[in-house]
């Protein structure tokens, strides 16, 4: 995918929903993890300020943690983040916050905006009928929640799928004599 985005490109990071990828030559230049990279901030709404502000408190406590992913929900505001694999807990933590402060310094009473620092990044939207289904999953805890039925039904899928082709094949062996 890297190289249908960004050709011959000595350097990318490509971010997409849940992972990134990130590639550049040895002796690039490396720029610090918590320098803003893009930024994407919706229209205002002056109401809106201190929902997003406890919204960004809860997310800031879910990295306390030390985990590398975290999404919750307060208010109708969906807000999550997500650093890369190999920060620490603490600097996760420290890059989720920076990108927060840039978030209300830049995007300001933005009902929606996403802050994409070099090693970390943020995402945030008010939705004033209800947050969907599909962001409402509460915390990155959920999510690995998620991934272990997802493993577990498809363990109990291979096992019976097996054990009906072991039966089949004693039935066959049985028909043979």
């Amino acid at each position: 995918m890297a190289t249908s985005l960004c050709g011959d490109a000595v350097a990318a990071q490509i971010q997409l929903a849940g992972c990134s990828i990130q590639y550049s030559l040895a002796g690039y230049p490396q720029v610090s993890g918590t320098q803003m990279q893009y930024k994407v901030c919706g229209s205002s709404e002056a109401s809106f300020q201190e929902k997003r502000d406890k919204a960004f408190s809860q997310l800031e406590a879910g990295f306390a943690g030390g985990s590398d992913f975290y999404a919750t929900t307060f208010e109708s505001v969906y807000v999550m983040g997500q650093c890369e694999g190999d920060l620490s807990g603490g600097d996760c933590g420290e890059c989720v916050k920076e990108a927060l402060q840039q978030a209300e310094e830049v995007c300001g009473r933005a009902v929606s905006g996403q802050i994409y620092l070099f090693r970390c990044y943020i995402s945030y939207k008010y939705y004033p009928n209800g947050v969907s289904g599909d962001e409402s999953s509460g915390s990155g805890q959920d999510t690995g929640k998620t991934v272990a039925i997802v493993i577990g039904g498809a363990f109990a899928l291979f096992f019976v799928v097996s054990s009906l082709l072991f039966i089949r094949s004693l039935l066959k062996k049985r028909d043979d004599y």
